[in-house]
């Protein structure tokens, strides 16, 4: 949880809070969604792996050559869908919700049929400007 100021009194409240516990003034929810990517190992010396994330079939996210931070909106909870090019035919797929933080966390797993051991794990704070998560 962090702590953010009222526009209207000033006071502190918390960012998850729908309305001011002191004054009542109404905070427009947030439905942005981040996806913090990271660089993919490479398998093949010369080229890196792509990442692709797709959102009701939609695509959100295509990079792979950086460390880089997806946002999107959602309405309401819903599934992304991640495709890692180079490494695998398969489709990775999570549950994310509006307004909340995620890493993907991709590793090399030699002894996988698939060869890598992929999770989205919900995060606090994405520092967007050093790209690095708090």
């Amino acid at each position: 949880m962090a702590i953010r100021k009222c526009p209207e009194c000033g006071k502190d409240v918390s960012d998850k809070a729908k309305v001011c516990v002191h004054c009542g003034y109404p905070f427009k929810e947030n439905k942005t969604v981040k996806i913090f990517f990271p660089v993919i190992p490479n398998k093949i010396p010369v080229s890196r792996a792509r990442i692709e994330a797709y959102v009701d079939g939609k695509l959100v996210f295509s990079g792979g050559e950086a460390v880089e931070v997806a946002s999107f909106e959602i309405q309401k909870p819903t599934r992304v869908t991640i495709k890692i090019q180079r490494w695998s035919d398969k489709a990775f797929v999570y549950p994310i919700e509006p307004g909340k933080r995620y890493q993907l966390i991709v590793k090399i797993a030699p002894r996988s049929l698939i060869g890598l051991d992929v999770s989205l794990n919900e995060v606090d704070v994405i520092d967007a400007d050093r790209r690095s998560l708090i």
